[in-house]
Parts: C-alpha cells; sequence; structure tokens
C-alpha cells in the first residue's frame, strides 16, 4: 500500500504525456496515427474519443474484430512460448499489465500490429514476460507446485518450435543477401557521391545510407534540394514513373544509377 501513491503518480505523469503527445503531433505534425484503430471509430469528428465509445457501447463488436484467424494465431505465439502463464492469475491487478498487449496488438487490424516478425510487440512482450514471472512464482505453495514444470516445460517446447519455424522460415534473407550485395555495394559507392552539405529527397530505404547529411527529405516532398535518390526496384517506390518524368520535365540530369536499384538525380543549375 505504501506502492500506491508512487503509482498513481506514474500513471497520472504518463496519462499527461500521453495528452501532451497528441496534442503536439496534432498542431506540428500530421497527427496521430488513429488510422490504425478505424475499425473502431463510427464518427471521425470525435478522434479517438470515438474508439473508446465504441468499446463502452458496443464490447460484442470489439470481440468480433479481435477473433480473427491470424490474431488467434499472433495470440498463440505470444503465449504458447510462456506457457500461458501470463493470464494464469486471479490478481486483477495484474490484468492491467494485459491492455497494452490487447490494445495494441489484438484490437487493430493494421496486420503488421499482429505480427511476431515487427516492432509491435517490443511494449507488450516485456510486460507478458514480467507477468509469467510473477504468476509462476504464486505456483510455490501446494498444490499449485506441482504443476510448476508443466508450465515450464510446455512453454520451453513451445519456444524452441516456434523459434525453429520462424527462424527456418527467414534463412531466405541469406539468398537475398547473396544475390543483391553487388548491386548494394554500387548504390552505397553511387551515394557516397552526393557531398555531404547537399540536401536531398530520397526514397524511404536509401535514407540511412544518407543519414549524415543535415538535410534529408521523403522522395514525395517539395522541399527544395540539391539531389533525389529514387528506389527503382518494383512496388518499392510510390508513382516511381510519374516521378521520374516529372525529374525530366524539370531538367534534373542523372549522376548515375544501379540498373533495377537506384538512380540519383541532381537538380538544374
Amino acid at each position: 500500500k505504501r506502492n500506491y501513491p508512487y503509482g498513481a503518480g506514474i500513471f497520472l505523469a504518463s496519462c499527461i504525456y500521453f495528452c501532451a503527445a497528441i496534442w503536439y503531433l496534432s498542431h506540428f505534425g500530421d497527427g496521430a496515427m488513429i488510422n490504425r484503430f478505424d475499425n473502431y471509430i463510427s464518427d471521425e469528428s470525435l478522434g479517438l474519443l470515438g474508439m473508446f465509445k465504441t468499446i463502452l457501447v458496443n464490447p460484442l463488436y470489439v470481440a468480433a474484430q479481435m477473433l480473427t484467424q491470424d490474431k488467434l494465431i499472433f495470440f498463440l505465439q505470444m503465449l504458447l512460448p510462456l506457457g500461458f502463464l501470463p493470464l494464469l492469475t486471479l490478481r486483477w491487478q495484474r490484468w492491467v499489465l494485459l491492455i497494452p498487449f490487447v490494445l495494441i496488438n489484438l484490437m487493430s487490424n493494421y496486420k503488421y500490429q499482429h505480427s511476431i516478425l515487427f516492432q509491435y510487440t517490443f511494449g507488450s512482450a516485456p510486460l507478458l514476460f514480467y507477468l509469467a514471472m510473477v504468476n509462476l512464482r504464486d505456483f510455490r505453495l501446494p498444490p499449485l507446485k506441482s504443476f510448476r514444470p508443466l508450465f515450464l516445460g510446455s512453454g520451453l517446447l513451445c519456444a524452441a518450435a516456434l523459434t525453429l519455424t520462424v527462424g527456418s522460415s527467414k534463412t531466405r534473407y541469406l539468398d537475398y543477401y547473396k544475390k543483391y550485395a553487388p548491386k548494394a555495394q554500387e548504390a552505397r559507392e553511387l551515394l557516397a557521391q552526393i557531398p555531404t552539405d547537399a540536401a536531398v529527397r530520397a526514397s524511404t530505404f536509401f535514407i540511412p545510407q544518407l543519414s549524415m547529411r543535415d538535410e534529408i527529405y521523403v522522395s514525395h516532398s517539395s522541399h527544395p534540394v540539391d539531389y533525389v535518390v529514387l528506389d527503382l526496384r518494383p512496388g518499392y517506390e510510390k508513382d516511381l514513373s510519374l516521378l521520374l518524368e516529372y525529374y525530366q520535365r524539370q531538367g534534373w540530369s542523372k549522376v548515375g544509377a544501379v540498373a533495377q536499384y537506384v538512380a540519383v538525380l541532381r537538380a538544374p543549375d
């Protein structure tokens, strides 16, 4: 109980930060990415409040949005390696720590948020690990104590199986590296020719290699720049043909290119 004021202070500070972040993004950026929860917002004028309204008014709809095949598979992939321990407690206070898992990973229809292969589990996964540990600690007393080896053993078995199946499916990246390594090296040499003090627009996947420059913008930006870097790989750059046609009409010259990979254009004198 001595920790209640401390916990309440953290919760209050988190709410204030959240509101401040939403306000900042709305006034100085494109706003919060609430489109990830469009399936819950019936009245766009309410913004995020419309989502909470749907949760309170129509919980069965929320459940239907969560009980899809791909989300159930994701649910099992997250909890089987932990032996479902995060759920095995009667202490309602601990269930609060499941909210990020439900809200961010299971409620959204944005497919990457319910996939173990992307970064959207970075916040909820540590909470699941923590819940697994504290709930396992409660299994110290009989008759629950006899179940500890069962949960630990099943969790380790599922974790090993999941690691092998997921890891083996990603070995194709080794083939991709071998196939595209020469072109990637050519691209790095080409991008190195851009002066370090130049302002650049670039396709997303080439921005990291230009990161030592002070001014870098996305390829569709209207900011005045000295160079443009375009991704020529099929499907990587939106409206690639229109961009190339636009820069050609504006008199931009091609500094160099790697076939079907990347092109560097320089602004007219």
